[in-house]
């Protein structure tokens, strides 16, 4: 599941809307909005102030390799 995609299923199962994310994460509406459609990329601190904003850890996993299956 893409980044984008788990932060829309984060904010449907703790019932949040857009706007109350970037309120609580301090950004702005078109920050968030543009990283949603993937328009643009976040820089690591504003992926922390949504992280925290979510009440969520941010957890670096390795990739499976094509090679390795």
């Amino acid at each position: 599941m893409k980044l984008q995609e788990q932060i829309k299923a984060l904010l449907y199962s703790k019932g949040l809307t857009q706007k109350a994310l970037c309120e609580k994460a301090n950004i702005s509406d078109k920050t968030l909005s543009y990283f949603l459609t993937g328009k643009h990329q976040f820089n690591f601190s504003t992926f922390q102030l949504i992280a925290d904003a979510l009440d969520c850890d941010i957890v670096l996993m390795p990739k499976e390799r094509e090679d390795s299956k």
